[in-house]
């Protein structure tokens, strides 16, 4: 939820892909840093040194992903759709993993 809410307020987000934010690296919306403790100082030390412009735009393009797969009435469609299938009504929805 600190990420989102950091998003909201288009902060600049550094985060693990043990977030499991879908997309949030590709799309520009995140500084990506490891778990391991030598990797996390260097990655927070690269995070916290970047341009402000560069800071500005991970919160930008965050705040854009809020907008576009966060909202209330996009995460209660993804449920209404989720609901409907396991009620037989149709395909798995492509937000479901297996994996």
């Amino acid at each position: 939820m600190a990420v989102l809410e950091a998003w909201a307020y288009r902060k600049p987000v550094a985060m693990t892909l043990e977030c499991n934010i879908p997309n949030a690296f590709a799309s520009g919306a995140a500084f990506q840093i490891q778990t391991d403790v030598a990797l996390l100082a260097n990655g927070l030390r690269e995070f916290l040194n970047s341009p402000p412009a560069v800071l500005q735009e991970f919160g930008n393009k965050g705040a854009a992903k809020v907008k576009e797969s966060f909202t209330w009435d996009r995460i209660s469609e993804e449920m209404k759709s989720v609901y409907e299938w396991m009620l037989g009504g149709g395909p798995a929805p492509s937000l479901l993993r297996y994996d």
